[in-house]
């Protein structure tokens, strides 16, 4: 009979022809947030083994990180917000509104939006009269040319008409990169993107992208009803959690103003324009 072979030499071997060892038990040396990663397994104990941070990556997948020796770094480049949710915002002129329950229903003569494209959608609505609190709804949904419905936060009965909109608007998503050594180094690239789409008409709307109160990309004055792509320029680290703009004026970003934000706004309140906050990510270096 010939000499048995350990389970840690089966995995080790196993692993040297390319076998995917992590349902075995030996692809990965954790399961765990990144910063319980960080905090328990030292990366100069770990070089080159690979752990599963479960918080990172789009949509709460979770990720790969590899330890270079020094920290903790994902494997490759990878999304760490990506959006699925389309914001709307409505200029609101001629509009308005009756609210039974949690439920308001707006009325805006051949409003254009499209149970196809934007049933789901939140929605920010300014009140002008009656007791419509100005802010996001939820649950947009298509009744027909000229009515749709959004849902309230809290439950009144009251109606009125909707103020009008033309000022630059948040939208309610973002991302702020963890603060964690090792998330982000020196070298890496971090980008930002959006899509906007809008009524089709010959006035402007604008979204633009911000890194605290820095702007670092604005999407083009379109007046087309397609989806528009808005990306920022690829900024890079300089250390110690600052960032500089690369390609860009040389903005300078401190370890406070890490997150990113979406702005939309509208230069007629006989229009609208809806946002989708793509994505935030880092291609690492190392």
């Amino acid at each position: 009979m010939g000499e048995t072979m350990s389970v840690e030499q089966f995995l080790e071997d196993a692993a040297a022809v390319g076998v995917k060892t992590g349902a075995l038990s030996g692809g990965f040396i954790a399961r765990d947030t990144y910063l319980n990663i960080v905090k328990n397994y030292p990366a100069a104990d770990y070089v080159g083994k690979q752990a599963f941070a479960t918080d990172l990556g789009s949509q709460g997948r979770g990720a790969p990180v590899v330890s270079n020796g020094l920290n903790w770094r994902r494997l490759f480049s990878q999304a760490d917000y990506a959006g699925v949710l389309k914001h709307l915002i409505i200029g609101g002129s001629g509009a308005t509104y009756t609210q039974t329950g949690t439920t308001v229903t707006v009325t805006w003569t051949s409003h254009g939006l499209s149970a196809y494209e934007f049933n789901g959608a939140s929605v920010y609505l300014v009140q002008n009269t009656g007791y419509l609190l100005s802010e996001w709804f939820t649950n947009f949904t298509y009744v027909d040319a000229n009515t749709f419905t959004v849902t309230s936060a809290i439950s009144q009965s009251t109606s009125g008409v909707l103020g009008t909109n033309t000022a630059e608007t948040d939208i309610p998503v973002g991302f702020t990169f963890p603060s964690t050594p090792g998330f982000v180094e020196v070298g890496d690239l971090l980008s930002f993107s959006g899509l906007i789409r809008n009524k089709n008409s010959v006035n402007t709307k604008t979204a633009k992208l911000y890194i605290g109160a820095n702007l670092v990309a604005s999407s083009t004055l379109t007046t087309s009803n397609n989806w528009v792509s808005v990306g920022s320029p690829n900024i890079m680290s300089i250390g110690s959690g600052n960032y500089i703009l690369v390609g860009g004026i040389g903005i300078q970003i401190t370890p406070i103003n890490t997150t990113a934000k979406a702005t939309i706004q509208l230069s007629n309140a006989t229009d609208w324009a809806a946002f989708i906050f793509n994505r935030a990510s880092v291609a690492t270096s190392s």
